[in-house]
């Protein structure tokens, strides 16, 4: 009798796809919907496109558009969002007052633009008058170092 010993090699490989997120605990005033181009089980990237609602709202007040981000996957599969660990741990979006008015400014990943790879941050600062974010390039130039800057109220 002749054995006959077969191998099947099974290759494992993520699925990549379309994703979008919604995030209602990243600001007291708005929430943000984002749509990614693809996913994996760890992180997202390419086009997006951050939608801003006012909190429980159903149309968007403002919506950004951006060629590339890159989303780092927290171990809910959930965006990590208010998050700043230099080498580690970063978000997709960070809330807070960057110009010291008083007003929720937004930092969107635009990718891993920043020193050594990491991801690199656009600055955009909350305008009453105009009642949408107004892109500062100022505050850009730092998040495009090494990764999102911390700001001490």
């Amino acid at each position: 009798m002749k054995m006959v010993l077969v191998s099947v090699l099974l290759l494992s490989t993520a699925v990549i796809a379309q994703k979008t997120f919604e995030l209602k605990n990243a600001s007291k005033y708005f929430d943000i919907k984002i749509d990614v181009a693809k996913c994996d089980d760890e992180f997202c990237s390419g086009k997006a496109a951050f939608s801003f609602y006012k909190k429980g709202g159903s149309t968007p007040y403002q919506v950004i558009n951006l060629p590339d981000t890159l989303v780092q996957l927290g171990n809910n599969g959930k965006p990590l969002v208010n998050v700043n660990l230099l080498y580690d741990e970063q978000s997709v979006v960070n809330v807070g007052d960057f110009n010291f008015d008083g007003m929720e400014d937004v930092a969107l990943c635009d990718g891993a633009n920043a020193s050594y790879g990491g991801p690199s941050y656009r600055v955009y600062l909350s305008s009453r008058k105009a009642g949408q974010f107004i892109f500062n390039r100022p505050l850009t130039s730092l998040g495009k170092h090494l990764a999102m800057f911390t700001v001490d109220p």
